[in-house]
């Protein structure tokens, strides 16, 4: 991070590459990360009997690449984003330079990844989901449904960081809730799992508990992220 004209410039949009992200490396990344996915949906798409075969529950392990790979992938891009903050304590001089009674140094970097790998997300969701419905109501509806547990995940993502100041743990809890809530089903959070399409909680359970799931993630991200910007203007 270079830090050379921080405290003349407001340096967000305005200077971003120069300070944040010197020669785009990091969204670079992301966009790399995002064309790999993209690769994935266009020459691995679901059946073309996908929804009648989650109806009757016989089809397991499909939805795994977007209840949890894709959303774990960018809550450690979040990790890597913040990585030189807390490398070398360099937060502390960005906090103290910090304006707002929210750190929109930290919002503003988290916002664009997070964006960024949401709509890219999306789209490859409409692609990967092609051979069910393509451009219409359903195909819009099953790239939607990922969205709460990518917000979820990339703003725990940011409060661990917040307060715990150390990436590597961070990574490793994210990556052993992933791991868990997988394993057991979903059942380890239940209103709070990220594994609501894998686990198929829509048939299995009800469309009231699936939706509940669904709205809850939503709501918790976005508190994790008030809350965890909120708690960086301090040291």
């Amino acid at each position: 991070m270079n830090l050379d004209n921080f405290k003349i410039n407001n340096p967000i949009f305005k200077n971003y590459f120069k300070i944040f992200d010197l020669k785009g490396k990091k969204l670079k990344i992301t966009f790399l990360l995002l064309v790999i996915l993209l690769y994935k949906a266009i020459f691995t798409p679901v059946k073309p009997e996908y929804l009648q075969l989650i109806k009757c529950s016989s089809i397991v392990n499909v939805d795994i690449l977007y209840d949890y790979i894709v959303p774990l992938v960018l809550a450690l891009i979040i990790c890597y984003i913040f990585y030189s903050d807390y490398k070398n304590k360099e937060y502390e001089l960005l906090t103290f330079y910090n304006r707002g009674n929210i750190n929109y140094n930290v919002f503003y970097r988290w916002l664009i990844h997070t964006l960024l790998y949401i709509l890219g997300s999306f789209i490859t969701a409409m692609i990967y989901y092609r051979t069910v419905s393509f451009l219409d109501k359903t195909n819009l509806l099953l790239s939607l449904r990922f969205i709460p547990s990518l917000v979820f995940l990339c703003s725990l993502s940011l409060f661990l960081i917040i307060y715990i100041k150390k990436i590597n743990i961070v990574s490793c809890i994210l990556i052993l809730y992933c791991v868990l809530d997988y394993v057991f089903l979903g059942k380890l959070g239940y209103c709070f799992s990220i594994g609501a399409n894998i686990n198929n909680f829509y048939y299995k359970i009800s469309p009231q508990f699936f939706f509940i799931n669904r709205i809850s993630l939503l709501f918790i991200g976005i508190v994790l992220v008030y809350i965890a910007c909120k708690k960086a203007i301090r040291i």
